[in-house]
């Protein structure tokens, strides 16, 4: 069963609104003993990497949303 909360914030327009929402997780921190970069094309070879790899990740799972949606 789902659960319900109440969320108060900045609205758009006035009044109420009652919907699904996504509640994303604040960023994560950064680690400041890592040393600062001494090659910025590995570091940026690094970071499209990374990015790559997210991007590739929320693809497979728009598409596993889109499949669950075709067959309900």
């Amino acid at each position: 069963m789902a659960t319900h909360d109440v969320l108060h914030g900045i609205g758009v327009s006035a009044g109420t609104a009652a919907a699904p929402a996504a509640i994303v997780q604040p960023a994560p921190g950064v680690d400041t003993s890592e040393p600062g970069s001494i090659d910025a094309a590995a570091d940026g070879a690094r970071v499209r990497e990374a990015l790559a790899a997210v991007s590739s990740r929320l693809s497979e799972r728009a598409a596993r949303r889109r499949k669950r949606r075709r067959q309900s």
